[in-house]
C-alpha cells in the first residue's frame, strides 16, 4: 500500500476524501501532503475533521491546524484558543527565603529499524518545520511546514515515534494564533507555560496572592480573544467563552528550605536530636481552601 499511496502523491492524482479517512491511520504524513496539495475549499472541511478528531493523529492534526490558520473557518479560532492548557505553578516559599526555580525538558527516541536488503526501497515522507536538502515548502504562512521524499526498505513512521512528527501542543496553538492575528508569537502577551513564587505568611495571605496572580494572566487571555473578535475570527459570544484554561499546580517547598542541607532527610545525618528537623511546625497550605475561578483548575498530580 506504501507504493500505491507513494504513486498518487507522484502522479499528483486526485484522492476522495472518504479514502483519506481510510489511510490516516496508517499513512497520516502522505494523507497531510495529499490534503495540503488540495485547494483550500476542497480541503477545508477534511482538515477540520482532521483538527477536531480525538484519534492520536498528531502529524496530521498539527498540518490541518496550520492549513486552517491560513484559511480560518468559522468556530476554528475559537476552538484552538479554548482547548489551550496553561500550565501554571505556584511555589509556596518562606519569607525571605531564596527564589526557587525549575526547569522542564524531554526527550523523544524512535530505535531505528535495519535495512532489508532483501526489500525493495520505497518512497515515504518526512514532515518537518525545518527546511533541508531536498524538501519542498508543503504549507506556507508564519509556520511552514517542508515536506521531504526518502526511499528507503525500513519504515521512517512519521518521525519520533509511530505518531510522532508534528505535535500541536499548547505552544504551536499560541503560534497559530498570532498567525491569524497577523503578529509574532512573541506579541501574544501572555505564555503557556508560568510560574510564580509567593511567600507564605498566613493561609489567607497566600490565597490571596496565588488567586491574584491569576487574575493577572486571564485579562491577557480576553485581549487576545477580542483581538481575534475584531477580525472576525471569533463571534461575540465565542469571545466570551473562547479563553485558555489554568491547569494550575501548587508545590510548598517551604519544608525544604527550612531542613539543613545535609543531603539526607534523616536527623542523625544533620547532627539533630530526634524529633528536632520538625521542630518548626508549619501552617499546612490546603487547595481546597481556595476557590478557584472559571477556566482554572487544579493540575492532575503525576507521580
Amino acid at each position: 500500500m506504501t507504493v500505491v499511496v507513494d504513486a498518487l502523491i507522484q502522479l499528483n492524482a486526485p484522492v476522495p476524501a472518504g479514502a483519506l479517512r481510510k489511510l490516516a491511520p496508517d499513512f497520516q504524513n502522505a494523507v497531510a501532503v495529499i490534503l495540503a496539495r488540495m485547494p483550500a475549499e476542497q480541503s477545508g472541511p477534511l482538515s477540520q475533521e482532521f483538527f477536531r478528531s480525538a484519534e492520536p493523529r498528531y502529524t496530521l492534526q498539527y498540518v490541518s491546524a496550520a492549513l486552517l490558520a491560513l484559511h480560518p473557518p468559522s468556530g476554528f479560532a475559537g476552538k484552538l484558543l479554548g482547548d489551550i492548557r496553561v500550565q501554571a505553578r505556584v511555589v509556596a516559599v518562606l519569607p525571605g527565603g531564596p527564589e526557587i526555580g525549575f526547569g522542564s525538558g524531554g526527550s523523544c527516541y524512535r530505535a531505528s529499524e535495519p535495512e532489508r536488503d532483501d526489500w525493495p526501497a520505497l518512497g515515504q515522507y518526512k514532515l518537518s518545520m525545518q527546511v533541508s536538502d531536498g524538501a519542498s515548502l508543503l504549507v506556507g504562512g508564519a509556520e511552514p511546514i517542508y515536506a521531504s521524499r526518502v526511499e528507503s526498505s525500513q519504515d521512517l513512521g512519521s518521525g519520533c515515534g509511530k505518531w510522532g512528527g508534528l505535535y500541536l501542543g499548547q505552544e504551536e496553538r499560541r503560534a497559530f494564533i498570532a498567525e491569524m492575528l497577523g503578529v509574532a508569537p512573541e506579541a501574544i502577551p501572555w505564555e503557556t507555560d508560568v510560574q510564580k513564587n509567593i511567600e507564605f505568611t498566613s493561609m489567607g495571605q497566600f490565597a490571596g496572592e496565588l488567586l491574584a496572580f491569576i487574575e493577572e494572566q486571564q485579562p491577557m487571555y480576553r485581549e487576545t480573544a477580542e483581538a481575534l473578535e475584531a477580525r472576525g475570527l471569533l463571534t461575540h459570544s465565542e469571545t466570551q467563552q473562547s479563553m485558555p484554561q489554568i491547569e494550575l499546580s501548587l508545590d510548598d517547598e517551604r519544608r525544604v528550605q527550612q531542613r539543613p542541607d545535609c543531603g539526607e532527610d534523616s536527623a542523625d545525618a544533620c547532627g539533630l536530636n530526634p524529633g528536632e528537623e520538625s521542630r518548626n511546625e508549619l501552617e499546612p497550605i490546603s487547595r481546597e481552601a481556595i476557590k478557584l475561578p472559571a477556566r482554572v483548575v487544579w493540575a492532575e498530580k503525576r507521580f
